[in-house]
């Protein structure tokens, strides 16, 4: 029994190691906390070993017996399985069209791919240029403008790797080419295959080093677009540390040695082939730590890949349980006389207590909002603006995607709030938003058309799903905040911070930092209004500003000091 225990601890550790490295607990120093822990599992395993230490004695001393009379022939079995296992890397396996042409067809499909390598090459290398050139490949979230220029330049990059690929491809089989009796054709097969390998392969570690230890680039990448899909960047990544991809990149540098002299027509591509592989010995110097890097990164996004959908069902599953039964302290009729005095742009702050999901929410404020506005209040407010001259605000916030706004939900009350919950970016009534413990509302200082087209934007997100990764990079999904940021993302108090290697902006840091730059005399571009703080069921106190910039010191078990029903 003490043996299985022993078993079961150093099979626990791993485990333990998995999910520290997927929720990345204690970045940046996550992965080592992981190696650690992961360590540690050997020692219960050394000493389950121990347990048996003369059976392990014995079977090492047959063992070392048998090595011992037999170790030339074991030598050669692995020099054999390794060279057959290398040869596997670098000559296919499966026959392929090019040694069943005869010279007169294969010489067509030269004359026709030969200039095409030449377009492929240097497709690579402008895809490549553009990019690094771009200024895009910096840390922080991109506006929408950016993202959009930026996905159609890695859309570029990725056409331009997926021709490399397929060249590569075609003639990856030009051992078929006799050296001996086709020498001209063999070379330039070989030229084709191997210089759309190392162009490609060049790219990739040079975006590599570009776009560093981003976590918000890595994010944007990988998500699927027009003609990219999803995880894209992570392929490069695989790629790039594969060690079959070295040995035929290698393989192929000792191979032009020898086919350099069938290749004068083609000396211009040479050059530029060699220049390439340059570029890659200068990088391996420069920037060792980058291939040891990138197996890392790999490997812990492949990781995370599998643990979000298990996130994802616990999260879903926290988000339907409540220690309580009781009604929230603000009813929605409360909630719903705050109306006037709330404004179209209105960022709201929303606290509710027994929330399971309140756990892994960092401070007391969990929840971020958007107050729109009934479409009368939208007309009126907007009316006069350059750009409801020709139609009114509420047809262009249901042109970009709010449909239903002003409809009534199923108690009556009119859709008027954008929010990200479980289920997705919705419209909700502010009577059903702001049914609550506690709410706080904030309006920020722009103008009306800056407050328009920030309505606008966030009316574009309605019906994307919720971010279950919880990365404000991520744009095809988004939680609370990420929502209210891209409507407002010109105000600073409204930037999102790097935590836990994602981007982040928890509800309780807006509240946070107002109090802070108010005390520091700065500007926080926010406005108080209200304050409505649940003492009780049906007991609010419709509190001041001051009252709210403490709030956010209240501690996460600030619910025990509620009175409970």
């Amino acid at each position: 029994m003490p043996d299985l225990v022993l078993l079961g601890l150093s099979l626990l550790a791993p485990a333990v190691a998995f999910v520290i490295l997927v929720t990345r607990v204690l970045h940046p120093f996550h992965r080592w906390l992981a190696f650690g822990v992961y360590s540690l599992g050997w020692v219960p395993f050394g000493l389950a070993v121990g347990r048996h230490r003369e059976l392990v004695q014995e079977q090492a001393h047959i063992a070392e017996r048998a090595l011992s009379e037999h170790w030339s022939l074991l030598a050669v079995v692995g020099a054999l399985l390794l060279v057959g296992y290398v040869g596997h890397w670098i000559l296919p396996t499966r026959r392929s069209v090019l040694g069943a042409v005869d010279d007169e067809e294969l010489e067509a499909m030269l004359a026709e791919d030969l200039p095409l390598l030449r377009r492929v090459l240097a497709r690579m290398d402008a895809a490549l240029e553009e990019l690094r050139g771009s200024g895009l490949l910096t840390d922080g979230a991109p506006t929408a403008d950016q993202r959009v220029r930026l996905r159609a330049l890695w859309r570029g990059f990725v056409e331009a790797g997926f021709a490399c690929d397929v060249l590569a491809q075609r003639y990856r089989s030009f051992p078929e080419v006799s050296w001996r009796e086709r020498r001209g054709q063999h070379a330039r097969c070989f030229l084709i295959a191997w210089g759309s390998l190392v162009a490609w392969y060049r790219a990739g570690l040079l975006l590599t080093e570009a776009v560093g230890r981003s976590p918000t680039l890595r994010t944007v990448l990988d998500e699927q677009g027009l003609a990219v899909p999803a995880g894209a960047y992570t392929a490069v990544q695989k790629r790039t540390l594969q060690p079959r991809t070295l040995v035929r990149l290698n393989a192929g540098r000792a191979w032009l040695e020898v086919v350099d002299d069938a290749l004068e027509e083609q000396r211009g591509v040479v050059r530029q082939l060699r220049a390439w592989l340059g570029d890659v010995d200068r990088l391996v110097r420069r920037r060792p730590r980058l291939f040891l890097r990138n197996p890392l990164d790999y490997l812990e996004r492949r990781a995370f890949r599998s643990w979000l959908p298990l996130q994802k069902a616990v999260a879903l599953q926290l988000s339907q349980l409540r220690a309580t039964s009781r009604p929230y302290f603000i009813p929605p009729q409360t909630a719903g006389a705050c109306a006037p005095r709330l404004e179209p742009g209105d960022v709201l702050l929303q606290r509710r207590e027994w929330h399971l999901t309140n756990l892994g929410i960092p401070g007391y404020w969990t929840h971020l909002a958007l107050y729109v506005g009934t479409p009368e209040r939208l007309d009126t407010f907007f009316g006069g603006l350059e750009a409801t001259a020709d139609r009114p605000a509420s047809e262009l916030l249901r042109e970009a995607g709010a449909g239903d706004l002003g409809r009534p939900d199923e108690d009556g009350h009119p859709l008027a709030v954008i929010e990200a919950l479980r289920p997705g970016v919705i419209l909700n009534s502010l009577e059903r938003s702001c049914s609550a413990d506690a709410v706080t509302a904030l309006r920020p200082r722009l103008g009306r058309r800056e407050r328009l087209e920030g309505l606008l934007r966030a009316a574009r997100h309605l019906g994307k799903p919720y971010d279950f990764s919880f990365d404000f990079a991520v744009d095809e999904a988004l939680v609370c905040s990420s929502l209210v940021w891209r409507a407002h993302r010109g105000l600073p108090i409204l930037q999102p911070e790097e935590g836990g290697g994602r981007l982040l902006l928890p509800p309780n840091l807006v509240a946070e930092r107002y109090d802070r730059l108010l005390s520091m005399g700065e500007d926080p571009g926010l406005d108080f209004v209200l304050f409505l703080d649940g003492l009780e069921p049906g007991r609010v106190h419709d509190t001041d500003e001051a009252a709210f910039r403490t709030s956010w010191r209240r501690p996460k078990w600030h619910v025990v000091t509620r009175p409970s029903v």
